[in-house]
Formats: C-alpha cells, structure tokens, sequence
C-alpha cells in the first residue's frame, strides 16, 4: 500500500486536497483503494502502524490497522472516513515530516521552524524541542 498526497494551489490549481490509499501490489498496474478529502495536505510519514500527514497547519494521525479496516468495510474506490483521526494545530504552515527510523522521534518542518516530537503515544504527541526560523 502507498499513501499520497494531492494538494491544490495558486499557481497550478486543478488538483483535489485529498490523502489516497494506493494499491501497489502490481507496480505496474496501481489501483486507487480509497480518498480522504484533506484541507492543504503536504508532507507524510509512515511508521509501524502510524500514518502522520502534514495538512496546512494541522498535524494528522491515522492509524493504518483503521484505513484498511474502512476499505474493507467500505469498499474500494471510494471516499471513506478514516477513524482514529487525531489532529494537532500549529503555527502557520507545515511541510513535511520525517519519522526516524528506530527511535521515537517525529521531525516536523512548517513555515516556522522545526519541530521533534516524541511519538511513544502517537495519539498524545509530546513536543521535544522547537528550533524557530526568522
């Protein structure tokens, strides 16, 4: 399974802000499994069972086990609700976000600088340290 991002924009318009699940077990023949509608989705992070989407100025967990559970419920090529959405609201924008490998630590890159997160509970992110850009 692959998770992307589509976001809009002034200078491309045209596209939907929306998250999709992918179906890649055939490379060469991906199919759409689901959509979620999404304000300003950008960077995203998967690790273990924990999908972490940079969207405008919210931070969004999923819980992958959820996502599958909902395709399966729901059908595929549909938009479905994911459950188990966490969100956490920051200051301006955000980018992207790294999840690093063996370790508990979530670097989050917005407009106003760089976040590390502790992300033992990723439903309760505790912030580390912030490093403020001018």
């Amino acid at each position: 399974v692959a998770y992307v991002t589509l976001r809009s924009s002034n200078e491309c318009g045209g596209w939907n802000n929306e998250l999709d699940v992918i179906d890649i077990s055939d490379p060469s023949n991906p199919t759409l499994m689901a959509s979620r509608f999404m304000n300003q989705p950008r960077g995203l992070s998967v690790i273990d069972n924990n999908l972490f989407v940079c969207d405008g100025g919210d931070l969004t967990h999923f819980d992958t086990n959820e996502i599958q559970s909902g395709i399966e419920q729901n059908g595929f090529g549909n938009w479905i609700n994911f459950e188990s959405i966490n969100t956490w609201v920051t200051e301006g924008t955000l980018y992207d976000i790294i999840a690093v490998p063996d370790s508990e630590l979530l670097l989050v890159i917005g407009s106003d600088g760089l976040r590390q997160y502790d992300r033992t509970d990723p439903v309760n992110l505790n912030l580390i340290s912030t490093i403020t850009l001018d």
